[in-house]
C-alpha cells in the first residue's frame, strides 16, 4: 500500500491507494499555515476510513514541489519519517504531476510563476495568464495539486531509500538579511 501526500500549496492532500493504482481513500483541506498538523489529521482519517494502520503502509509518496518552500518541506519530512520508520521506500512526485491540465502553473511567491508546458519543459514566467490563476491548469483556474493524482502514476513511481528523498524547490528560497543586526544592547554580538 501507498499513501501519497501534498503540501506545496494552501491545500493539502492525502491518498491511500493499492499498487495497481486503486484509490482507497483521499482526503483535501485548506491549509494555509499548519500544514503539517492537517496533513496528519488528514492521514489519520484516510487510514481509519481504509481500515489500515499505518505500519501496513511500504511506500510513501511525497509532492516535492515546486511550490511553498516550508509547506513541501512537510511533506517530504512525513515521507521521509514514515518510510523509515516502517521499513519502506520514499518516492517524490512533481507538483507540475499532481495538476491536471496541458499547461500547468506555479507561483513562486515572487509576482513569478513556474510554468510546464505540454512539451515538458518548465519555462520562469513574469507575466501572469488568466488561464494560469494562482494555482491551475489551462482552461482550470486554482486547480490545486491533488495526492489522488499520484495514484494514476503508480507504475511510474520510483522508490527510493528514504533519505534519499528531497524536495524540488525550482527556485532559491526568497530570504532576506535581517534589517536589524541580532546581537546585545550594546552592540556587541
Amino acid at each position: 500500500m501507498t499513501l501519497a501526500l501534498s503540501t506545496s500549496s494552501p491545500r493539502v492532500s492525502v491518498c491511500l491507494f493499492e499498487s495497481g493504482g486503486r484509490v482507497l481513500g483521499s482526503r483535501e483541506s485548506l491549509a494555509q499555515q499548519g500544514a503539517s498538523g492537517t496533513t496528519v489529521e488528514l492521514v489519520d482519517e484516510v487510514l481509519r476510513q481504509a481500515g489500515v494502520p499505518l505500519k501496513e503502509v511500504r511506500g510513501f509518496v511525497a509532492d516535492v514541489g515546486p511550490g511553498s518552500f516550508t509547506g513541501t518541506r512537510v511533506a517530504v519530512m512525513l515521507a521521509k519519517v514514515w518510510a523509515h520508520a516502517n521499513g519502506g521506500e520514499a518516492a517524490g512526485v512533481s507538483s507540475f504531476d499532481l495538476i491536471e491540465g496541458e499547461i500547468v502553473a506555479v507561483p513562486t511567491g515572487r509576482s513569478r510563476w513556474l510554468v510546464r508546458g505540454k512539451d515538458e519543459l518548465v519555462f520562469e514566467s513574469r507575466e501572469w495568464r488568466a488561464d494560469w490563476a494562482t494555482y491551475g491548469s489551462e482552461g482550470q483556474p486554482n486547480s490545486f495539486p491533488s495526492a489522488e493524482c499520484a495514484a494514476r502514476l503508480s507504475g511510474k513511481l520510483r522508490f527510493l531509500k528514504p533519505e534519499v528523498l528531497t524536495p524540488a524547490y525550482g527556485m532559491e528560497p526568497s530570504i532576506s538579511r535581517p534589517k536589524k543586526p541580532y546581537g546585545t544592547a550594546g552592540g556587541a554580538p
